[in-house]
């Protein structure tokens, strides 16, 4: 708040942040709250009424609403905003998490993790990799005869700035479109075919609401619509791709589950498909 130079709207929401802050509040933490919380988190105590009365009010404040609305110059878990706006359900006694909260729920990849799953006698392996870049240089050697890579990017993240202590600097959409130019042309993935998706559509909607994307894209010259602006960056990424590479591109809302079905589906179609076709090479 400071830092941003904006004020509580009701001075007495300033106190209450600073007692939900203070050491008798030290084992409440938003991401927690927002993950594992309410799945029996052994670290943290569970909020009572009293506190949950006193987030909501801090949180409802005018000047924390405009702090919000800046988010983008500082890091904050996304599902914040969908967690506290539901905070009487999430921290009721009893509490069950529903499949949208499960998908709202964070975790960032932390090295590399594997998962091995079987749909319709098709038995599928997926590596997981962390995209910090922190991480990148360890896990190139994984894509080693692959199927295919899918590629993630928020679209959302076109006036934010990368999460990295060593960077503060970057743009996130721009650092994505350098991390998707550097793979899709190495080396090791030259027969490799490529899944790119557009994700979180939604959120990325939402903020044309409040930032024009030629702001942070000057080469971009039209209109400040959903359609126009996906389709320029979703041209953004696909201009990287080499000539003799095949990418495959999907634009997406990861908590639609609706929507994710039929991308999925997709995606399980397009992996056979690759499969089938090395096939035949040999």
């Amino acid at each position: 708040m400071k830092t941003l130079h904006i004020d509580y709207e009701n001075a007495e929401n300033e106190f209450l942040a600073d007692e939900l802050s203070s050491n008798e509040f030290s084992n409440f933490n938003l991401n927690c709250c927002c993950g594992s919380k309410f799945i029996e988190c052994k670290e943290c105590k569970p909020i009572d009424q009293d506190e949950r009365d006193k987030i909501e009010c801090v949180w409802k404040d005018g000047g924390i609403q405009r702090c919000f609305l800046q988010r983008h110059l500082f890091h904050l878990a996304e599902s914040s905003k969908y967690f506290l706006d539901d905070l009487h359900r999430v921290t009721a006694p009893g509490y069950l998490p529903s499949l949208q909260d499960i998908l709202y729920i964070r975790t960032p990849t932390i090295g590399v993790a594997e998962s091995v799953f079987k749909i319709d006698d098709i038995t599928y392996r997926v590596i997981d990799v962390a995209g910090q870049k922190s991480h990148r240089k360890k896990w190139i050697h994984f894509f080693d005869g692959v199927t295919a890579v899918i590629f993630f990017t928020s679209l959302n993240g076109f006036n934010e700035l990368v999460d990295d202590f060593d960077d503060n600097t970057t743009n996130c959409l721009r650092d994505s479109l350098s991390l998707f130019k550097d793979i899709v042309r190495n080396e090791f993935l030259k027969n490799t075919d490529f899944i790119l998706f557009l994700n979180k559509h939604d959120l990325f909607i939402e903020k044309l609401h409040d930032f024009k994307l030629k702001d942070y894209f000057c080469q971009y010259d039209g209109d400040n619509d959903a359609e126009t602006a996906t389709d320029f960056l979703q041209e953004e990424f696909m201009s990287r791709v080499p000539p003799e590479k095949t990418v495959y591109p999907h634009v997406t809302c990861a908590t639609n589950t609706e929507i994710m079905k039929t991308v999925i589906a997709d995606v399980m179609d397009i992996i056979v498909l690759i499969n089938m076709r090395k096939i035949r090479t040999f």
